[in-house]
């Protein structure tokens, strides 16, 4: 009997399930259930395996053998829609869960979307295939490339406890910071359709977070700087005679068409 229907009778045995109660769950014939339990079919339709993944609390990849041994374990059990893993019935009523659960469906209600662990992992996984094979049409390969940033912004909206960037502000700022090894995966064809649809926005280096202010942020920021602003440390002694366009706020700008402003500037930094 091969791997699968080890897994897949031993969860059915463990969750003291039936094969009518299963059919019934997952819309699989009774007939077909007891075939791929006993080893009889061994080619099991991938949209069944997420059905009877879900129906079982368990994960595709681990009724597949990918997974870990502890994912799918009778005693473990998934959240079928955010995908939050534990181990006791009662832990789905966790504040753990209920917090991740919560970012799930803000983000699904925002974007429409969001992909827990395991269903990240294999749309990367089949993503990242197609890319690689310049015979599959570039409006698949450009989707493709989308899906794998959608598999990070569910990471990283999961991630977040706080307001999130859309996610075409997200994609927006990846693009521009992108790595040359995935860039090249993407192909020139992809990559620039992206960056004509999305656009390109510094923000977001690889392993860096990025964060947007809210209200309460902006005026907390605001008025740091004005605090820092009256600090002696701060205060040149010819503040007053210093035009406007010359404080330290503007200083940091190296790229004036003047060159005396440029000069003038760069005076102010080594005064700073």
């Amino acid at each position: 009997m091969g791997k699968i229907a080890t897994i897949l009778l031993e969860l059915i045995k463990a969750k003291g399930i039936s094969y009518g109660e299963l059919s019934t769950k997952t819309g699989i014939p009774k007939s077909a259930l007891q075939r791929y339990a006993t080893g009889k079919t061994e080619k099991i339709p991938l949209d069944r395996i997420e059905l009877l993944a879900k129906a079982l609390h368990t994960t595709p990849a681990y009724l597949m053998g990918w997974g870990n041994e502890d994912i799918g374990n009778p005693s473990t059990h998934v959240c079928p829609d955010c995908g939050f893993q534990f181990f006791a019935k009662g832990d789905m009523d966790s504040k753990e869960h209920k917090h991740l659960h919560e970012r799930w469906m803000r983000c699904v209600a925002e974007n429409g979307f969001c992909f827990a662990y395991i269903t990240r992992e294999q749309i990367k996984a089949s993503s990242y295939e197609k890319l690689k094979n310049a015979t599959v049409p570039l409006n698949e390969r450009i989707e493709a490339a989308l899906d794998i940033f959608r598999a990070h912004f569910s990471r990283s909206y999961l991630a977040c406890d706080s307001d999130h960037v859309s996610f075409e502000f997200y994609v927006a700022a990846r693009l521009k910071s992108i790595g040359n090894t995935t860039k090249k995966i993407f192909g020139d064809d992809v990559y620039n359709d992206l960056v004509i649809k999305y656009g390109l926005y510094n923000g977001i280096d690889y392993g860096k977070s990025y964060h947007i202010l809210n209200k309460e942020g902006r005026e907390k920021v605001a008025e740091y700087i004005s605090d820092l602003a009256s600090s002696e440390k701060y205060v040149s002694d010819k503040e007053k005679e210093t035009p406007d366009h010359l404080l330290p706020v503007a200083a940091h700008n190296d790229f004036a068409d003047d060159k005396d402003e440029q000069r003038l500037m760069r005076e102010d930094l080594d005064e700073l």
